[in-house]
């Protein structure tokens, strides 16, 4: 009687410090860009006498009026291009321009019989296209951000990329054919 329960109580003891780390809560971890993690020297000295709020805004990619323009670099890194002569926004020093990155994807199905199978298929085609389109302009005046403008055209600048991909996919029932 007492093997029994001596053998049961052994397994659960065992049980529980198997399984003690995965209730251990973990600790919570800021959202940072890589930049900011991989400070040293002089730059780690810069960003650790920055304001509490704009060390957060820096690690969530986040900028602001009134940054300079090594605050912005570490925000969101180096601009698409810098130019001292925009034609639009004339009046500023320097101008800066960011992009991002937008997919235009397409997908075309058609159901086959697949030729060397001779089993019902879906042949997918799918074609993706990546260009680089204006997100924001960054307006500097004597070093320091004047103004944030965001780009309201989508204008692509650079080339765009188009990367295809094409798959056949048996089908085993109506039910199971595979959707993306």
């Amino acid at each position: 009687m007492i093997k029994p329960l001596l053998k049961t109580l052994f397994m659960l003891v065992l049980c529980c410090l198997i399984s003690a780390p995965c209730f251990a809560k973990s600790k919570s971890t800021k959202a940072t860009n890589s930049r900011v993690q991989h400070l040293s020297g002089e730059n780690l000295e810069m960003f650790n006498a920055l304001t509490s709020t704009q060390q957060k805004n820096i690690r969530a990619s986040k900028i602001k009026e009134g940054y300079n323009a090594w605050m912005v670099r570490l925000a969101i890194g180096e601009p698409y291009y810098n130019t001292e002569h925009h034609p639009v926004y004339s009046d500023y020093e320097q101008v800066w321009l960011y992009t991002k990155k937008e997919e235009d994807k397409t997908v075309k199905e058609d159901e086959i019989i697949d030729p060397v199978t001779n089993w019902p298929s879906v042949h997918r085609y799918v074609r993706t296209k990546t260009c680089q389109i204006g997100d924001k302009f960054v307006l500097f005046d004597r070093g320091v951000v004047e103004k944030i403008v965001k780009v309201r055209t989508r204008k692509v600048y650079g080339s765009c990329s188009i990367a295809t991909h094409e798959e056949f996919i048996p089908i085993v029932d109506k039910k199971s054919k595979k959707r993306r």
